[in-house]
């Protein structure tokens, strides 16, 4: 078995290996002809479509940056998603006409950085260190399994990876 952590982050994001012989490797990400181990934190929607038919695509991290850049007058950027995650008035927010909740919009971009969106995840588990938004996490996370989302929007969100990761903040879950 081996074990996903996920650091969402305001800013960045990281997603790292636990393998069954404790070793840790993290997700690498291209970036022109180098790779990182970080992705930004970022989404970028825009129309391939007509005005009247909506053919709505999006992007994540440096590739977000990059179509927000070509046409920033026909394309909406969307960054620190997770600072929105304490906010009770946050409920939804209209994409070229598309309503998104925020757990819609933060289960597009982990489905996006995860290694395989078919992967067979199972339960995640919050460290102890969860004291702000565990049910509300638990909701994005099950809409990143079941490639949908919840219908209720989480009302605050701090959550830990157990100790080998350096308790940094993220979604933890065991792939089959």
């Amino acid at each position: 078995m081996t074990v996903i952590g996920v650091d969402f982050g305001t800013t960045n994001s990281v997603v790292a290996f636990l393998d069954p012989n404790g070793a840790t490797n993290a997700m690498r990400y291209p970036l022109g002809t180098a790779e990182l181990d970080v992705i930004r934190s970022v989404l970028c929607f825009w129309n391939d479509g007509t005005k009247d038919h909506i053919a709505l695509r999006h992007a994540i991290g440096p590739d977000a940056i990059a179509a927000y850049l070509d046409d920033p007058l026909e394309s909406r950027l969307m960054m620190s998603l997770k600072s929105y995650l304490a906010q009770r008035s946050f409920t939804d927010t209209r994409v070229f006409g598309r309503p998104f909740t925020l757990e819609d919009l933060i289960a597009l971009f982990l489905r996006g950085i995860l290694p395989n969106p078919t992967l067979n995840l199972r339960a995640p588990r919050l460290s102890p260190a969860d004291r702000f938004g565990s049910p509300a996490m638990r909701q994005t996370t099950n809409s990143v399994k079941n490639g949908c989302a919840p219908p209720t929007p989480p009302r605050a969100g701090a959550i830990s990876i157990p100790r080998w990761s350096r308790k940094r903040p993220g979604i933890v879950s065991s792939a089959a």
